[in-house]
């Protein structure tokens, strides 16, 4: 093996040409040896003759030969003169194996092997102390991680130099440093795979981003290095209309403490090309080292869910075919009308049913008769949209409805007739031929006091005269 002190090269020695030793037990009446049952390898070793005696020197060889740490002496020929019971029991070898076992598992680190110095450790003055971390097979077939540390000591009366092993059991670090590196690995991957921005960050306006998944250029156009750099750039991407409920959010969020979990915010942010999306914040508080506030949070567009939710909201209160208000919204915004009416103010309201639609649907099919449908509720938005106080929604079927607020007698019936106008001016094409339906209308007017279901009743009533008397016209109930 290559021998080096202070960097020099020294002399090699082929462990198979060397002349057989044999191992020579410590006496076991010396102080150090009868307690620890130490040995000597190869050949007694020079510097610590085995019959020390209860000197500084034995108290010395006691302590380390009961220590935890392997310790090992290599002399220059390549022998090895000292193992301890802790080195033997570390690599699982007995005395007589140690030795061979030793020049080759416990060589001097070569170039590129060797560790970072550690400036809280030294070797003794005039030698030179050398680590590395080295994955070692043991003489059982087993094999450990060891940290090494070879300290080159220079015999002052010969020069020749030996060299001292320190061997530490890393295994266990080193298995958990492996399964710490798997998981960062695999949360890593289950990080940037996520369909969502995983960041940490300060709060505040200008709060610093600590971390921002690679998402973040997806969800709003912007890499991971420009938005670590610019703490503003969540503030500035805020949509104007949220950011005050956002920062209120955030700094409310903050003020709470460490927290395993906190309600979501909902808000919208502008992308780089400013374009709008809905995000969900999901953020929890953990205190760092210096004990501030920091929040490791999940921001997830959720635009396509908040479409939706404005959809089914919609839906809610609007008649699918049509687009209309539907029956049970219409009914609500009557009765409101009504609720909110002053002394001598009046509700209007124009109830119309299609004359012989049944004929449309028997004839054409009900395609034809939904699409007729439609060209009469469209029919009916655009004659009324300019007119303030005008509400329109579909009762179901073929009945239609206009709501009028705040109107007298005679604007209620210019509204009606011109309900009955729109109806008539909505058809569709079936084989190049324009299909159309006309309308009997009923008026009602309603005052304080009046119950909608009440006022909807006379105007079907009203309604109901008109079509006896051969449809296409208007009709009107008195007040009651």
């Amino acid at each position: 093996m290559d021998v080096r002190a202070g960097g020099s090269a020294g002399s090699a020695v082929d462990p198979a040409a060397a002349e057989p030793r044999t191992a020579v037990a410590v006496d076991p009446g010396s102080a150090w040896g009868a307690a620890t049952g130490a040995e000597f390898l190869d050949r007694p070793c020079p510097r610590h003759p085995a019959d020390a005696g209860p000197s500084d020197a034995g108290v010395f060889r006691t302590v380390v030969d009961t220590s935890p740490v392997g310790l090992a002496v290599l002399e220059p020929d390549g022998c090895c003169t000292y193992v301890n019971p802790s080195m033997r029991r570390l690599v699982h070898c007995d005395t007589e194996r140690f030795g061979p076992w030793a020049r080759r598992w416990l060589r001097l680190p070569c170039d590129g092997e060797v560790a970072p110095a550690d400036p809280s450790r030294s070797g003794p003055e005039g030698s030179t102390l050398i680590a590395t971390e080295r994955r070692l097979e043991l003489p059982d077939g087993t094999a450990i991680w060891a940290f090494l540390e070879f300290t080159l000591l220079r015999d002052e009366r010969d020069g020749s130099v030996s060299t001292h092993i320190r061997l530490t059991d890393v295994t266990e670090r080193h298995r958990l440093e492996a399964e710490l590196r798997a998981a960062e690995a695999q949360y890593r991957v289950l990080v940037e795979r996520l369909p969502a921005i995983v960041y940490a960050a300060e709060p505040g306006a200008d709060g610093r981003w600590l971390y921002v998944s690679p998402q973040i250029e997806r969800l709003l156009g912007f890499t991971v290095e420009e938005w670590l750099a610019d703490p503003t750039l969540w503030y500035r991407q805020l949509h104007p209309d949220d950011r005050a409920v956002a920062l209120a959010g955030d700094v409310d969020l903050a003020s709470r403490g460490p927290s395993p979990s906190t309600s979501p915010l909902t808000y919208r942010m502008l992308r780089r090309d400013r374009t709008i999306i809905w995000v969900r914040d999901s953020a929890s508080v953990v205190l760092d080292s210096d004990g501030r506030p920091v929040y490791h949070g999940v921001l997830a567009d959720v635009t396509a869910e908040r479409a939706l939710e404005e959809r089914l909201a919609y839906l809610a209160d609007h008649d699918q075919l049509t687009g209309l208000l539907n029956s049970s919204a219409f009914s609500e915004r009557l009765t409101t009308s009504l609720s909110d009416l002053s002394s001598g103010e009046l509700v209007g309201l124009v109830f119309i049913d299609l004359d012989k639609f049944k004929a449309v649907n028997d004839s054409y099919g009900h395609g034809v008769g939904d699409a007729l449908l439609r060209q009469v509720g469209q029919s009916l938005t655009a004659s009324f949209r300019s007119l303030p106080g005008t509400e329109v929604g579909r009762l179901g079927g073929d009945e239609f409805a206009v709501l009028v607020r705040g109107a007298d007698e005679i604007a209620v019936e210019r509204i009606a007739a011109r309900a009955l106008v729109a109806v008539e001016r909505a058809s569709v094409q079936v084989n190049g031929r324009l299909i159309g339906v006309g309308a009997s209308v009923g008026v009602a007017l309603g005052t304080t006091g009046d119950e909608a279901g009440l006022l909807l009743g006379r105007s079907d009533r009203a309604m109901y005269r008109a079509k006896t008397r051969g449809g296409g016209r208007v009709s009107r109930e008195r007040t009651a």
